[in-house]
């Protein structure tokens, strides 16, 4: 008779225990966007669970109770529903910080089992990119430059998650159907993580140098694997009127004052040599002046 109850409570042990092996916990898609939805499931063999736990990390998220039911206040946005043999969670919208890696525990009785660890990565694409130039916010309209004249430009993005890649393109073409990828005078700052967002911050630096009269379009441009965005501004570069200006006086100094001075110096030199020869033609009648007197002299 002992031998016969051992045996059933053994059998309603192993039980317990080979339903609460048959465990499975899993989600619907591996394309999570933020601001989208995702479901969790956690399922069992059994249909009896006494308990059902979700953890992130070592924190406690969820746990049903038929007593006490308790959810952290940080999953606010989880709605979850507990049937037969499975707990459904809906996640929506999907936030940053639903990154992280879950477990789903499950109570049968006595026993306990753990689900092998889920890993939730949330994307999101690149937002918010400017374009700076001493400091300031390039607004929506023409700017112009003139030739030889440096453009410095920074442009500050939020890169999203994965962090995507930043890049600088121009174009002389106004249709916008083409531009060239610049990679000369391109410098970059590190990816910088926003705490507060799935979001990373990345400044890229261009120095650019126009060599002609033109308009030009510079992008920057920002894309990872969910989406892209971008930022254009639209350049005349210009004669440099300064340069010209400086041209002009050279010339009007060339062709209006240096010819002056020629024919100062010329005149300065006809009037030297007629005071030579006006002085050499008074010495010559000083000298016959006095050899006349001389002569009379020894005449008298």
């Amino acid at each position: 008779m002992a031998n016969g109850i051992l045996l059933v409570l053994c059998l309603l042990l192993l039980e317990n225990y080979v339903m609460v092996k048959g465990q499975d916990f899993r989600l619907d898609s591996q394309d999570l966007k933020i601001g989208g939805s995702l479901k969790l499931t956690c399922s069992s063999q059994s249909s009896s669970i006494d308990h059902w736990i979700i953890k992130k990390g070592q924190k406690l998220l969820i746990k049903t109770d038929p007593n006490k039911e308790f959810v952290d206040p940080s999953v606010s946005h989880w709605k979850h529903t507990e049937n037969a043999g499975s707990l459904v969670v809906d996640i929506s919208p999907l936030a940053c910080h639903d990154n992280g890696t879950y477990v789903c525990i499950i109570w049968k009785g006595d026993v306990k089992n753990e689900s092998k660890p889920l890993d939730i990565y949330v994307k999101a694409p690149p937002e918010k990119v400017e374009i700076r130039s001493n400091f300031i916010i390039l607004a929506d309209k023409e700017y112009e430059f003139n030739v030889g004249k440096q453009i410095h430009l920074i442009c500050d993005s939020e890169v999203g998650n994965p962090p995507g890649n930043v890049d600088w393109f121009i174009t002389d073409d106004l249709s916008l159907k083409s531009f060239n990828h610049i990679t000369e005078n391109v410098s970059r700052l590190g990816l910088e993580p926003i705490a507060t967002s799935c979001q990373t911050r990345q400044k890229i630096s261009l120095k650019y140098y126009p060599n002609r009269e033109m308009k030009i379009a510079i992008k920057c441009s920002v894309n990872n694997t969910v989406g892209e965005e971008s930022f254009m501004r639209i350049f005349n570069i210009v004669k440099n009127e300064e340069k010209d200006s400086s041209k002009l006086i050279i010339i009007v100094v060339l062709c209006v004052i240096i010819p002056e001075i020629i024919i100062a110096i010329i005149l300065g030199v006809v009037l030297y040599i007629r005071r030579k020869r006006a002085k050499k033609r008074a010495m010559e009648a000083a000298a016959a002046e006095g050899e006349l007197k001389f002569f009379n002299f020894v005449h008298q």
